[in-house]
């Protein structure tokens, strides 16, 4: 009867020795697998949060648009743009930045409605509850301007209160013909130009990407 041959000890000392690193290696690959989807899982979370956080100061926008509207009228002209960039839109460098702006353009007799109308709209602000806090109140009028500025401007700054948002509100009265960028109604006549805007840091395009 034949003898089934012995495997040498250093062979047997060797397979274990292997089963062992694959178990080690199975292990730690497990683990760092785990790590990443921990991170990525937390990177979607925070690029979630902040989503909601543009989407929060979105509706809170919203809502003084329409409280704009109840006071002073409907707007003669009105535009609402929400976007995003970087501070070098060449190379796509540099930290990302997004926010939501509304303009409006009120056909005005005279700069006294003008300012009439500013102060309406600081009021509104300031009656938004808790959704804004002021940073810098508006202090100038209009008339206060030197003459030589073409286009009048006064503004003032907030913050919208949870989402920690730099917002702000510029007022350019826009004499007949004076038109330099301004949203107007009607360059045949006087005009006011009211633009709201908040935007921050961001984590994610939230927006489309500005030209």
């Amino acid at each position: 009867m034949k003898k089934t041959p012995q495997k040498p000890a250093n062979i047997n000392k060797i397979q274990k020795n292997r089963k062992v690193i694959w178990k080690i290696m199975a292990v730690l690959f497990i683990l760092i697998l785990g790590v990443l989807i921990y991170y990525v899982a937390k990177d979607e979370g925070g690029v979630e949060k902040d989503r909601q956080r543009f989407k929060s100061v979105e509706a809170k926008l919203s809502v003084l648009a329409s409280s704009i509207e109840a006071k002073l009228g409907k707007p003669d002209a009105a535009e609402s743009r929400n976007s995003c960039g970087r501070a070098n839109l060449k190379s796509s460098k540099g930290p990302l930045t997004c926010s939501i702006s509304h303009e409006y353009a009120y056909i005005v007799t005279n700069i006294d409605e003008a300012d009439a109308l500013a102060s309406s709209v600081e009021e509104i602000m300031r009656n938004q509850g808790n959704k804004f806090m002021v940073i810098k109140p508006l202090k100038k009028s209009f008339k206060q301007i030197p003459g030589n500025i073409s286009v009048p401007e006064i503004d003032s700054d907030y913050v919208a209160s949870e989402e920690d948002m730099r917002c702000g509100l510029t007022y350019d009265y826009v004499p007949v013909g004076a038109f330099f960028g301004n949203l107007i109604a009607d360059s045949s006549k006087e005009n006011i130009s009211i633009s709201i805007g908040c935007g921050g840091a961001a984590k994610a395009e939230h927006y489309p990407m500005r030209d």
